[in-house]
């Protein structure tokens, strides 16, 4: 990477998250020392993830990957996790209360991989008499009173790593059960297979047999409330909502481009469509799922009857516009180097995560509008919100790098085309994205002026977006 492109990335990351200068400092030292894509972040520590060799069984769990990095098999999710040795170091100081010395934890890692006591020494190239003082060590610290016994301490040390990370890595289908409980009652969560026995995940909310309409998520699934539930059957919406991959799962999407991406999301709408609904559907898209919304309509034009394009990212298709949100610095970095974009987004979310500063990134991300915040006030109200935001932001990486990737390859030139009715509503609160440029923006795609919804702000979830609903309901009517 480029003088250039490290520093743009310490520029990126300052002004998305409240970084320390360590914390940037840590961000360069990933980027040094990543040579591919993680599958996910573990704290500070990257997880790769590739296929188990054979199947085997073997006594020794831990494997030597290179000079700084570990592996060990995950039986539940039958694929091999490759992380560091600080990662592996870390975790045993914390689980087993004591603090090894760099000596002491290469011997107890040593001879978790298999190795003898001698065979240790020879590797470091230090005395067997030396390792022996360092193995009497670590009975002490460890309280142990044999090899043997200190042998199996170390397997079962990383045996309960690999369950942390293995639950972390967990499948799709899992994930999504898991953030079931974030949902009030009346929300219905299900798993379609297409014919190609691809899993299709979604929700439902709303009467049964009520008019299907299909929403589209942005990049992170929002808060469904009671009042939402209690909106769409006041409504008489049965509401589909498809749930794309890199959403709420930590499945590594890494070596998928957009236009593969968006082919899969736009069958798997196309699936539900035909098996939940087999008549022509509204769709509303959310934020950034406008480029989605529109490649159906163009794939699907019998399967649509109109598109109603809420808090929209406009600036898709390389459009010269007045954002001012920190999607800009991913914009800018993801046309010059793609890589960096995605370490930045693991790490952003890395960060926000593990040091519990979401809370007030995304306050300054949304600072200019009351709206907003007033979301965000709600959002982290209870230790049961601000958890759910947590978890829908970590578990949706793949999901934020897919969104700004289709900022890039997306253009709104191909919604133009379309014959399908078009309708675009802000909010007036938003201080995300420029009216005027929405305005020319819909005056082009659609010839007609954008609806604006006054007491909305960029944030779709909550109060404001049920009032946008019941505009687009009072449409729906005419």
């Amino acid at each position: 990477m480029s003088k250039l492109h490290n520093s743009e990335a310490l520029s990126a990351i300052s002004s998305a998250v409240d970084e320390t200068h360590d914390g940037l400092a840590q961000f360069t030292e990933k980027l040094k020392a990543v040579d591919d894509i993680p599958a996910f972040w573990w704290g500070d520590h990257p997880v790769w993830v590739s296929p188990v060799v054979n199947n085997l069984l073997d006594p020794w769990p831990l494997k030597y990957v290179d000079e700084n990095r570990v592996s060990v098999e995950n039986s539940e999710s039958e694929v091999t996790l490759i992380f560091s040795r600080n990662a592996l170091r870390e975790f045993s100081d914390t689980l087993l209360k004591t603090i090894m010395t760099e000596a002491e934890f290469t011997l107890f890692s040593d001879l978790a991989t298999g190795l003898s006591l001698e065979e240790s020494a020879l590797r470091a190239g230090v005395a067997t008499s030396t390792r022996r003082k360092q193995l009497q060590a670590c009975f002490r610290k460890l309280n142990v009173v044999s090899q043997a016994e200190l042998v199996s301490l170390a397997n079962r040390v990383i045996d309960r790593l690999s369950t942390t990370l293995g639950a972390l890595l967990g499948s799709a289908d899992s994930e999504w059960t898991s953030y079931a409980r974030y949902f009030p009652e009346g929300v219905r969560c299900g798993v379609l297979e297409d014919a190609s026995r691809q899993a299709v995940r979604y929700l439902e909310i709303g009467p049964i047999s009520g008019r299907p309409v299909f929403i589209l998520h942005p990049m992170m699934f929002p808060n469904i409330e009671e009042a939402d539930v209690e909106l769409f059957h006041e409504l008489g919406w049965r509401t589909i909502w498809p749930i794309r991959d890199g959403c709420l799962s930590s499945r590594n999407l890494a070596g998928i481009d957009w236009d593969r991406h968006c082919e899969q999301t736009v069958a798997d709408i196309h699936t539900l469509q035909h098996m939940c609904a087999d008549v022509p559907v509204p769709i509303i898209a959310l934020v950034s799922s406008g480029a989605y919304a529109t490649k159906f309509a163009t794939a699907y034009p019998q399967c649509v009857e109109r598109i109603d394009y809420v808090s929209t990212c406009f600036s898709a298709g390389k459009r010269k516009s007045r954002d001012v949100y920190f999607g800009d610095f991913l914009l800018r970095n993801l046309r010059q180097n793609g890589r960096m974009a995605v370490v930045a987004i693991q790490h952003i979310a890395g960060v926000v995560f593990g040091r519990n500063q979401l809370e007030s990134t995304l306050r300054r991300v949304f600072k200019g509008s009351a709206v907003d915040q007033a979301v965000l006030d709600e959002e982290f109200a209870t230790t049961a919100r601000s958890e759910r935001a947590k978890y829908a932001v970590r578990s949706s990486i793949d999901s934020m790098r897919y969104d700004y990737l289709s900022q890039l390859s997306f253009s709104w030139s191909s919604a133009s085309k379309l014959e399908t009715a078009k309708q675009f509503w802000h909010g007036a609160q938003d201080r995300v994205h420029n009216l005027d440029d929405l305005s020319k923006l819909s005056q082009k795609i659609t010839g007609r002026k954008a609806k604006i919804i006054p007491e909305l702000g960029h944030l779709t979830q909550g109060a404001p977006l049920r009032e946008t609903f019941r505009q687009i309901a009072m449409e729906y009517s005419k």
